[in-house]
Parts: structure tokens; C-alpha cells; sequence
């Protein structure tokens, strides 16, 4: 079962991104959306539990993170981020 996991909180909550991180596997995804768009300044360790990480652009943006994460992270619209939960078999939210 393929996972998409949208991350909400920002580096400051360890806790939530260590169960996040523990629970996630290679063949799943994490889309960075809200506040959680500042894990693109450092996404190394999201990187490191799977390669697909995804960046809500407008989020990105709305948070002056248009730069972030360079070519290491997938930028996605709203449209993408509607397509990312039909790819995937569920949708797992870390609020």
C-alpha cells in the first residue's frame, strides 16, 4: 500500500516528524503543504525516508519559501496536490 503523507507542522515539532519519518516508507510520498513548507529549507531528512517529497507551491510562496528546496523537492499546484491523493491508496495528515 502506497502512502501520501501531507505534513502540516514545521520543523519545530521533532516529535510528530520523528513518527512521520518511522512510519513512512521508499514507495511512499510526503507532500509538504501549510507550515509545513518549511521543512524545504533542510528536507535532507524527509529525503532520506523517501525520495518522493512533494512542495505545495502556493503554500511555498505564501510563506516566502518560492526558493526552497531547489531541485531536491517536486513542486506541486492544487491540481497536483488533487492528483497526488488519487495516486496514492490513502492519504495519511500529520496535523
Amino acid at each position: 500500500m502506497k502512502i501520501l503523507h501531507t505534513l502540516n507542522k514545521p520543523p519545530s515539532h521533532p516529535a510528530l516528524v520523528a513518527q512521520l519519518l518511522h512510519t513512512c516508507t521508499p514507495a511512499d510520498a510526503i507532500l509538504l503543504i501549510e507550515d509545513g513548507c518549511y521543512h524545504a529549507l533542510a528536507p535532507e531528512q524527509l529525503l532520506k525516508a523517501t525520495p518522493q517529497v512533494y512542495l505545495l507551491d502556493d503554500d511555498a510562496r505564501a510563506r516566502g519559501l518560492a526558493d526552497a528546496g531547489g531541485d531536491s523537492l517536486q513542486r506541486v499546484n492544487y491540481a497536483g496536490f488533487v492528483a497526488l491523493c488519487t495516486e496514492y491508496d490513502k492519504v495519511l495528515s500529520w496535523y
